[in-house]
């Protein structure tokens, strides 16, 4: 019987398979994460856990940039603040879900925002 290898199934945007490590056991890969927030101390602060973790990281300091920088990027996973300069997390968050090619992007949205209907919102 000849030799059949496994493949994985193609990523539901057809953009891009899912990363993996080439090895079931083995280290899990490195994610491109994209933080997205105005304040350069939070940024900076994220950024250096989720580096120190051992992912590539990229930042963005405006709505406007986190949505061409994931549009260019197609991140692994984006972290989005909801309160931001020319365009908020939300609206960022929108617009990538109705393209196709960004619309399986996860999101984790970041706010200081106290409301329970911000949060809901979100």
């Amino acid at each position: 019987m000849p030799d059949r290898q496994l493949t994985e199934p193609p990523h539901p945007s057809g953009t891009r398979p899912p990363r993996s490590s080439g090895s079931p056991v083995g280290p899990p890969s490195r994610a491109r994460i994209l933080i997205a927030d105005d304040n350069s101390l939070g940024r900076q602060m994220i950024s250096d856990i989720i580096s120190a973790m051992g992912h590539d990281v990229s930042t963005a300091c405006d709505g406007p940039s986190a949505l061409l920088n994931a549009s260019a990027q197609m991140p692994d996973l984006m972290i989005l603040d909801v309160d931001m300069p020319g365009m908020t997390g939300f609206e960022v968050c929108k617009m990538l879900r109705s393209e196709e090619r960004t619309n399986q992007i996860p999101i984790i949205m970041l706010t200081a925002l106290h409301d329970s209907e911000d949060r809901v919102y979100g």
